[in-house]
């Protein structure tokens, strides 16, 4: 079970990177991300950080009760 777990990581991993790309004949005007705005702030670090400690609450919890 854990290693499929990891195989499907791996998998999403790796299709995000390979779709992430983009070519260099493409000009994009990226501007660097801008940290004074709160908003984008909590958007872009504070929820993803909650999210991965609320998951790993979860699953700890859900993990004792299949021992039990």
């Amino acid at each position: 079970m854990i290693l499929k777990r990891y195989i499907l990581t791996i998998i999403l991993l790796s299709t995000t990177v390979v779709f992430a790309q983009r070519p260099r004949e493409v000009q994009l005007e990226d501007e660097p991300f801008d940290f004074t705005d709160p908003i984008k702030l909590i958007f872009i670090v504070i929820i993803p950080i909650l999210l991965l400690i609320i998951g790993s609450i979860y699953f700890k919890k859900r993990k004792k009760g299949r021992k039990k």
